[in-house]
């Protein structure tokens, strides 16, 4: 079987120390380290945190970062959440991040800690009935709106939506549905009108 291609990731690379850094720009540069050599089809993918202060990372030169191309990775609910029911997450926790997707942008609010939240309360079959404990493990991941937000849609049952296949898959559009309802309306005021006509036509004297 041919390799067509793989890929070697090297996770939270501005977390390492500088002698790490150093043999990742020897890897950079000639594909090797030491006397190992990286074979050939193979790429190295990198990921890093914001250097902005709220991560501990370690400064990386002008050197390193102009050995790789950058990209900003952001939260699409879509996709989370296709993956999240291929993982099994919990529909319960699947449903609150497509009603509020906006939650997902806090400090310590993120799909890792969301992900985290939604596995332990999986077990909990009547959310309502163990809310302090539910609000508890969510005070110990998330930011404080979005464990008030879930609190919330717990206590008044907003957790109970479509399915998710459903959500995803919709593909009628609410404006071509207003196009129809209107189409289909003026057709039977148009009927309606003719009918009308053709009545009075009948019952005038000839």
């Amino acid at each position: 079987m041919r390799l067509l291609l793989a890929i070697l990731l090297i996770d939270d690379v501005n977390r390492a120390d500088d002698r790490i850094l150093r043999g990742i720009m020897q890897l950079l540069q000639r594909h090797a380290l030491v006397s190992w050599k990286l074979p050939s089809r193979w790429h190295i993918v990198m990921t890093a945190n914001p250097d902005d202060g709220n991560y501990s990372v370690t400064a990386m030169d002008d050197a390193m970062l102009t050995r790789a191309l950058h990209f900003t990775m952001t939260f699409d609910v879509r996709d989370w959440t296709e993956w999240a029911t291929a993982a099994g997450v919990d529909p319960r926790g699947i449903d609150f991040v497509l009603r509020l997707p906006e939650t997902v942008s806090g400090r310590l609010t993120t799909p890792r800690t969301l992900t985290q939240f939604f596995s332990k309360i999986a077990l909990i079959e009547d959310l309502r009935a163990a809310l302090p404990r539910v609000s508890a493990l969510a005070m110990a991941c998330l930011d404080e709106e979005t464990v008030h937000a879930f609190v919330a849609s717990v206590r008044h049952g907003l957790t109970e939506l479509p399915s998710v296949d459903a959500v995803c898959r919709a593909r009628t559009s609410p404006r071509r549905s207003r196009r129809r309802s209107r189409r289909s309306s003026y057709r039977t005021v148009r009927s309606a009108s003719t009918r009308s006509r053709r009545c009075s036509r009948a019952s005038s004297p000839s």
